[in-house]
């Protein structure tokens, strides 16, 4: 397996002032949910004191840079991953510029940096291998632009607001406004 630590999308500096500025004013509370792992959230966004971090699509969260990472439940088989690797890893042998990343929680084929055409072909032949091999899982698999994700099932960006906002709520502090913005489907 190729080792390659995916660096796309790199914040500019205009969004981490605009965010540092959203965060310092303390009515905001401010989280960038992604399905990047942790790591790579930290090394983006890790020096904005009061933003809230959410890695892997949800299932991993901090509230502010102080914090340790949490775990939005508990109880999570990852077992399947093994399989993912196991199918994914032959197409990415033969896919110059696709690699393959396995996180906590998913693992993703990545192909944006391979040829267009091959890699939507090893896509969608992962894809089909995935559901035939993972169909009794808890398991979700993801076609998106550029990459092939497998995730347990149950958590995602959506239940992640929804969790949080919930928490606010128990707190006292319910949101007057919500914003989200994505990049994807």
């Amino acid at each position: 397996m190729r080792n390659k630590i995916l660096i796309d999308r790199k914040p500019s500096e205009e969004i981490l002032n605009l965010l540092t500025d959203l965060t310092n004013d303390k009515k905001n509370s401010v989280y960038i949910v992604a399905g990047k792992g942790k790591t790579q959230l930290e090394e983006w966004f890790g020096s904005i004191n009061n933003l809230g971090l959410s890695s892997e699509h949800g299932f991993l969260y901090k509230a502010n840079s102080k914090d340790k990472w949490k775990y939005i439940e508990n109880a999570f088989d990852t077992k399947w991953r093994n399989t993912c690797v196991n199918i994914i890893e032959p197409y990415t042998q033969r896919c110059e510029g696709s690699f393959l990343e396995i996180k906590e929680f998913s693992v993703v084929w990545q192909y944006s940096e391979c040829d267009q055409e091959l890699g939507k072909a090893f896509a969608s032949v992962i894809t089909s291998e995935l559901q035939v091999a993972l169909k009794n899982k808890d398991v979700k698999i993801l076609n998106g632009k550029g990459f092939v994700e497998v995730v347990a099932l149950g958590i995602n960006k959506g239940y992640f607001v929804s969790y949080i906002i919930k928490e606010r709520v128990k707190q006292q502090k319910p949101p007057d406004f919500i914003l989200c913005i994505g990049d994807d489907a």
